[in-house]
């Protein structure tokens, strides 16, 4: 735990991975005028703030590290897309709720004629099926 007074705030400086991680601790900041033991009591705070920092950092590595190993478990290049093509396009699965309104938004192939529209819109036409 390497945590340093600079400035009137607590700083944090640690290494995960080979990767050098530092900053500012947020809510530490000393008061003017703070006492010895209000400044003990941030220093506590400060390193739990690090230490929670480094628990975040280490636990998205991990992730990282298993999304690694799922990926390297694809034997070629069609299944790595097929598997991963929502991430790759930056799609998402359409829930049925948002499924009308999307297909209501979606453009036509073609553009009706003003009058066959009209006649289609007051029901004096009736469409072959």
């Amino acid at each position: 735990m390497s945590i340093k007074i600079r400035s009137k705030k607590f700083h944090y400086r640690f290494m995960v991975a080979g990767v050098s991680y530092s900053g500012i601790c947020k809510g530490c900041e000393i008061p003017p005028g703070a006492s010895a033991r209000e400044i003990a009591t941030l220093k506590k705070r400060a390193e739990h703030f690090e230490a929670s920092e480094r628990a975040r950092i280490r636990r998205e590595n991990e992730e990282l590290k298993e999304v690694e190993r799922d990926i390297r478990r694809n034997k070629t290049v069609v299944a790595l897309v097929e598997n991963y093509k929502y991430e790759l396009t930056g799609g998402h699965p359409v829930l049925l709720d948002e499924a009308f309104e999307l297909a209501a938004l979606k453009p036509s192939r073609r553009i009706a004629q003003s009058s066959y529209a009209g006649l289609k819109k007051t029901g004096r036409i009736s469409v072959p099926i």
